[in-house]
């Protein structure tokens, strides 16, 4: 004897595929928001050595595009034709859901990456701690490659 007949698998089906993809489409916004949080870190590193005062700095980023695919391919390699719809679509997404916190917190945190991750991403769902967790140990690991790398290199 079946628990719920067949009509009712299918609609306990497709609730569960829509809270899936709810979920998916989170967690996703979560890690573009990382991402942004690290463009706008490559965007202020680089312009400080051009610009001494970090507030004209902060002002100039604030009135450009952060969805532009371009502008990605420069500070992280993208390949733009892989990712360019489905991209401007969640930077989109996730930008308009972020700018407040961006104008609130980046001249407070501007040279803490960590603190910009908690005080944009987080507010966006709890879910984001689970993306933060991940990018910080993702960052925690390329560190200790490049260590061992700078310790092979200086024994060579």
């Amino acid at each position: 004897m079946d628990l719920f007949d067949n009509k009712e698998r299918t609609k306990i089906k497709n609730e569960i595929y829509d809270m899936i993809n709810e979920t998916h489409k989170t967690y996703a916004c979560c890690k573009t928001c990382i991402k942004i949080i690290q463009l706008l870190y490559q965007i202020i590193k680089q312009e400080k050595k051009k610009e001494k005062y970090i507030d004209i700095i902060i002002e100039d980023i604030l009135e450009i595009n952060l969805c532009n695919p371009y502008l990605w391919n420069k500070h992280f390699y993208y390949n733009i034709a892989l990712y360019t719809e489905y991209f401007l679509d969640n930077c989109k997404y996730t930008l308009n859901i972020i700018k407040d916190n961006i104008e609130k917190y980046i001249y407070k945190s501007y040279n803490n990456q960590n603190d910009l991750y908690i005080y944009i991403c987080l507010p966006i769902n709890p879910i984001c701690k689970t993306a933060i967790m991940e990018q910080q140990k993702d960052l925690n690991h390329n560190i200790n490659i490049q260590t061992v790398f700078f310790m092979y290199s200086q024994y060579l």
